[in-house]
């Protein structure tokens, strides 16, 4: 290997290294995303959701009886309305966001049909484009 060969790997060893440290070098300043605040509560609404899921399944196969099903349902039904209230408080102070594009949810990007009022993927409001 000539000189300029050697270089190159170094450098790209060097990039290489300087990325993979950089989650361990930035400090607590860091400024956080909107995710590092909303991803636990995402976390915990997909796992409610789940259970719900479950639960109903359940119902159907007759694993339950009715009052079981109804009080764990009613159970489960609490605490994920009170993660979404959580998220939505997030959402209202993070500030709008702004409307990317009509058939376009302005959260995650996500095409819509005409008509939608939430976006099928992420529920968020379907914000009428002008005209």
């Amino acid at each position: 290997m000539d000189l300029s060969s050697i270089l190159i790997v170094m450098a790209i060893g060097i990039l290489l290294v300087a990325f993979l440290a950089q989650p361990f070098l930035r400090g607590p300043g860091w400024p956080s995303t909107s995710f590092d605040k909303l991803g636990p509560w995402l976390a915990e609404k997909e796992r409610l959701l789940g259970l719900l899921r479950d639960l109903d399944q359940d119902r159907i196969m007759g694993k339950l009886e009715p009052e079981a099903y109804e009080g764990q349902r009613a159970d489960l039904t609490a605490r994920a309305a009170r993660v979404l209230r959580e998220l939505d408080t997030h959402a209202v102070a993070d500030g709008p966001h702004p409307v990317v594009g009509p058939g376009t949810c302005s959260n995650c990007g996500l095409g819509t049909r005409a008509g939608d009022r939430f976006c099928s993927h992420c529920g968020w409001p379907i914000q009428p484009g002008p005209g």
